[in-house]
């Protein structure tokens, strides 16, 4: 599994959790828009730090280094975890907003 395509996973699954896992799904609702934007990017961030601190550890094996260069792909794991979230959320809150209608 390539970084890319760890942080594109990683962004997904965290967008679903925020939408359909009860619990954490009412918490998030009750997030005002800006707020729910910055608690996305935080928990990105944490999940992406998670992943490199994991590879550091040798956990995950083959992912990010622990080096310069390997931070430099922990900051695409940021990116692309972001992209990855961004999206589903998208593509989840208007599926569900269809269902609503």
């Amino acid at each position: 599994m390539t970084v890319e395509s760890l942080g594109v996973a990683a962004g997904i699954v965290l967008s679903l959790v925020f939408g359909y896992i009860p619990g954490a799904k009412d918490w998030f609702e009750n997030l005002k828009e800006d707020e729910k934007q910055t608690a996305m990017g935080i928990f990105v961030v944490l999940v992406s730090f998670a992943i490199f601190g994991l590879s550091c550890a040798n956990v995950i094996v083959g992912q990010a280094e622990c080096t310069q260069q390997g931070f430099y792909e922990f900051l695409k794991i940021v990116f692309w975890a972001l992209a990855g979230n961004v999206t589903t959320y998208n593509a989840t809150s208007y599926i569900g907003k269809m269902k609503k209608e």
